[in-house]
């Protein structure tokens, strides 16, 4: 849950960064729409892959393993 809010935060963010002109313009075309939807999945996987590296960690440190990977 946590990835999906701050996708949304962080990809409507750069969304409107990097489309906002075709946006506005009318402009917005099957392409532009496929790199939306990778400019939203890119924050999800990023944050994703923290959450899930942190807890690796987290695990690591409680089973007394101190061999990061």
């Amino acid at each position: 849950m946590r990835s999906l809010k701050a996708t949304l935060v962080i990809g409507t963010l750069l969304g409107l960064i990097n489309h906002s002109q075709a946006l506005v313009g009318g402009h917005f075309t099957w392409s532009e729409l496929v790199l939306l939807l990778i400019t939203y999945l890119v924050p999800f996987c990023v944050t994703t892959y923290g959450q899930v590296q942190g807890k690796r960690q987290r695990d690591r440190h409680w089973t007394g393993q101190s061999k990061l990977n």
